[in-house]
């Protein structure tokens, strides 16, 4: 590797691009998941995008506080209570969890930082926004990803400077206890 005008010896070079991608990694708040952190099953999105199913049909609980964020067994089983044709390894996986008692616990892919507050109905709601214009990456994922994001201040503040001619939006960049513990 070359820095400077000088080539940097290969155990520099390593520790320059690893210091690198490390920072990429904290400035996009992006990290590899534990090992045991993985969902009950490979949900795949895209095939739900593609059928047409509304996000809160399975999300309700973003908008309202009384239902649960990411979904139950009992939600999953009301669409899929049986399996006609042939199934996917990941239909197959459901089949045998809906058959049991068991519940799942899923792995949120986006994190808040602790000393944050942030509310879905507030931005779907009061700003009007459509699931698709924060999550629209979802639609194509036929599995979860590898990595989970931590959300960082700056994309909050670029989407309400986008949005600046949205009244809350503009109420939102001004009230730093809005969102701040």
């Amino acid at each position: 590797m070359m820095v400077g005008g000088r080539y940097l010896p290969a155990r520099a070079a390593v520790l320059v691009a690893l210091a690198i991608g490390g920072a990429a990694a904290v400035l996009l708040g992006l990290r590899e998941r534990p090992p045991d952190a993985v969902q009950p099953f490979p949900f795949n999105h895209r095939v739900h995008a593609a059928a047409k199913v509304d996000c809160l049909a399975c999300h309700a609980g973003v908008v309202d506080s009384s239902d649960e964020r990411l979904p139950s067994l009992a939600k999953c089983r009301s669409c899929h209570a049986s399996a006609a044709g042939q199934q996917s390894r990941a239909k197959q996986q459901l089949g045998v969890l809906l058959a049991s008692s068991a519940t799942v616990k899923w792995d949120p892919l986006l994190r808040l930082p602790d000393h944050v507050a942030f509310s879905h109905p507030r931005h779907v709601d009061a700003a009007g926004l459509d699931c698709l214009d924060c999550h629209a990456e979802m639609v194509s994922l036929a599995s979860p990803p590898r990595y989970e994001r931590t959300m960082q201040m700056d994309a909050c503040i670029s989407c309400h400077k986008r949005h600046h001619d949205n009244a809350a939006a503009r109420r939102g960049t001004a009230n730093c206890t809005a969102c701040h513990r």
